[in-house]
């Protein structure tokens, strides 16, 4: 079953479980977050050819605090939050030559606005700004004075949607996110797609 499957069930499943009665989606909150995130890497390794790609994806997980104002039928807000994905690994370029790639820490700042359904149902859309971490390593076999290693702060804009349920003063979500950062000194340019459930409560 795809991570893809799974988040499709787990927020049927929220759907179908959810109250009848109207919830208020106003105030403080906070959550945990666990899910997949799958990078997509272009590396310019000096090597007068097409430049490296490889995608990589592995398990993620996360913090989200924020502050909800409930005018009605919408929902608008900021938030804060902090994505640790477990996003590596190595692989094989130029004959023997190796190109190793770890995501590290990443930190996020936006904004959300959404939607009632059906009571206890909030539909959202979010964006804002990403600062993530990076390392890579080049590894030449023929040519150790070639070889390189560093990390890098690379900064970009994230966006997404998902669905928020509601049940009394704790909350279940799905969604997907999207973030495409900057080249950064370390001269690779990361997309990133990430499929998230969490948990979260209010205050």
């Amino acid at each position: 079953m795809t991570f893809r499957i799974m988040l499709a069930a787990t927020a049927a499943a929220l759907l179908t479980a959810a109250p009848a009665a109207a919830a208020d989606f106003s105030g403080l909150r906070a959550e945990v977050t666990a899910g997949r995130a799958k990078d997509s890497v272009k590396a310019d390794l000096d090597n007068g050819t097409t430049p490296f790609s490889r995608k990589q994806d592995d398990v993620s997980f996360g913090l989200e605090a924020g502050y909800d104002l409930d005018l009605g039928s919408a929902v608008v807000g900021p938030y804060v939050g902090v994505d640790f994905p477990n996003v590596d690994g190595c692989d094989s370029v130029f004959g023997s030559d190796e190109f190793c790639y770890k995501a590290k820490r990443n930190y996020a700042l936006g904004a959300r606005a959404g939607f009632k359904i059906g009571g206890p149902i909030l539909a959202y859309g979010k964006v804002g700004y990403s600062s993530g971490r990076f390392k890579s390593v080049y590894t030449d076999v023929t040519d150790p004075d070639a070889d390189r290693a560093g990390s890098d702060t690379q900064r970009g804009i994230h966006f997404g949607a998902g669905a928020e349920v509601a049940f009394a003063s704790f909350y279940a979500k799905a969604e997907y996110l999207r973030t495409d950062y900057d080249e950064g000194d370390l001269g690779h340019d990361v997309a990133r797609d990430q499929l998230k459930v969490g948990v979260g409560m209010r205050f």
